[in-house]
């Protein structure tokens, strides 16, 4: 009993020490991505003019007559989906400026290992997979640090996850909450489409479920289910833009989609060197059919099908790979403890201090992670200025009162935006609302001569240059 108590203590204390750690590291992270500043801008034009943007208000050839656009559906999502979480970032902005952001991110990164760490406690996953996989998350979470919506899509499918799972496991009215949190989210970030389709599995593999056990009491806990679910799909639908994030799946988007990192299969950036193996999704991903193979049936059907899903969305696109690493954590740190838990018992029982060295061993891994990323000295709670931020750039157009049209780099667009709007307009930022506009740009900065003739013609202008005369480019 006593080395039972100083284990749990020792335990405690590494996990402990392991938040402590992975806190400072995600507070030490400036603020960088380029998506967050056009975010900021919509959320103070949303502020200031009391209404949700119809058109661009940012760029100054998207609504040209001439640059038609192709993908109104697209665009009316890029400009209204977001609205809340752009609420949330101006006003967190505006009264603690970059600091406040640099939380909100550290503290929604940080609750996401927290709750997988507690869903662990809860399910009496061994510790022995718990902390190692919970360190696995915080890993791959360092590919997703960057200040967009999209976080609160990653917060909020592990909440619905684990929601679904109380009621599954306890047949809890807590399965109603999930009518507020898909209202919220849905107003956050498209991604709640998601948190559709785990509701609607889980339903259907309920349903299932039910048909095969025939008992009564079942019957109304399928009732209470629907009733939930049901409602909550149906409120998600009470946002700008309704259910037209489904649309991002059309081949429409794919034009949009093409050459960008996030869309792009995870596999083919690791073939193609651009992106370095993230072994603990490839970890992950071998773990599947492995327990899938020695944990045949004893695996509830709603986990099969939600790994089977999210595994597929990872394997077509980058940007799909955190969620099946958050779920996939739980659900198969859960069954491989099922697995394993004989044969650490055995362990336990045949030398009572192997837990204690155990315990000791974990505790030593957080002390050594710890003492290589605790460092006060780099949070420093700024801006990444000499990488996703032309800070002396617009400090000198501010200052020197340049006028006329700007042609900027793709990147840094929505920072143009953020500190230039509305005394000057932008040529283009991440959002690529006008497809014209967007080959445009790639066309000038990559000195396109011609997009008909390998060799332009003698005596005629460049494209390039033509581009940057017909829209009067006084600044690049």
């Amino acid at each position: 009993m006593k080395i039972d108590k100083i284990t749990k203590t020792i335990i405690f204390f590494s996990f402990l020490l392991l938040f402590s750690a992975i806190a400072s590291k995600y507070l030490s992270i400036k603020l960088w991505d380029y998506d967050f500043f056009w975010h900021l801008s919509t959320g103070k034009y949303i502020a200031e003019n009391k209404a949700l943007p119809e058109k661009d208000p940012f760029s100054f050839v998207n609504n040209l007559d001439e640059n038609k656009d192709i993908n109104p559906v697209r665009t009316g999502l890029v400009l209204k989906q977001y609205w809340l979480s752009q609420i949330v970032f101006y006003g967190i902005h505006k009264q603690f400026g970059d600091k406040g952001i640099i939380v909100l991110r550290s503290f929604i990164l940080l609750t996401i290992i927290f709750l997988i760490a507690w869903w662990f406690k809860r399910q009496k996953v061994s510790v022995y997979i718990a902390y190692p996989l919970s360190f696995f998350v915080f890993i791959h979470t360092m590919a997703f640090t960057g200040e967009r919506p999209v976080l609160f899509t990653m917060l909020f499918v592990v909440i619905v996850f684990l929601i679904l799972e109380e009621f599954r496991q306890k047949k809890s009215r807590i399965i109603f909450s999930l009518i507020p949190i898909m209202l919220i989210w849905a107003n956050l970030h498209g991604g709640f489409i998601l948190g559709i389709f785990m509701i609607s599995i889980f339903m259907g593999a309920e349903t299932y479920n039910y048909i095969y056990r025939k008992d009564q009491a079942g019957r109304q806990r399928l009732l209470t289910l629907y009733i939930a679910g049901l409602a909550a799909v149906a409120v998600s639908a009470l946002n700008p833009t309704g259910l037209s994030a489904l649309s991002t799946l059309t081949s429409q988007n794919k034009l949009f989609q093409s050459g960008v990192q996030e869309y792009m299969s995870p596999f083919t950036l690791y073939r193609e060197k651009i992106r370095p193996v993230d072994w603990e999704y490839i970890l992950l991903i071998g773990l599947f059919p492995v327990l899938a193979v020695l944990r045949n049936k004893k695996i509830n059907i709603s986990h099969y099908v939600f790994l089977a899903c999210l595994l597929y969305m990872s394997i077509t696109a980058l940007r799909f790979v955190i969620f099946y690493v958050c779920i996939g954590t739980m659900i198969l740190g859960m069954e491989l403890s099922y697995l394993l838990e004989p044969y650490f018992n055995k362990l336990e029982m045949r030398s009572s201090k192997f837990k204690l060295a155990a315990s000791l061993l974990i505790l030593i891994s957080s002390a050594t992670f710890a003492a290589g990323f605790i460092d006060v000295e780099k949070i420093t709670f700024m801006k990444n200025v000499k990488g996703s931020v032309p800070k002396q750039a617009v400090d000198f157009i501010e200052s020197n009162k340049i006028e006329g049209n700007i042609f900027n780099d793709m990147g840094f667009g929505g920072y143009l935006a953020w500190r230039l709007y509305p005394w000057k307009k932008t040529f283009i930022d991440t959002r690529q609302l006008n497809y014209t506009v967007t080959m445009e740009s790639v066309w000038i900065q990559n000195a396109v001569e011609s997009i008909q003739n390998k060799v332009l013609p003698e005596g005629k202008i460049p494209l390039w240059k033509r581009l940057l005369d017909h829209y009067e480019i006084d600044i690049v």
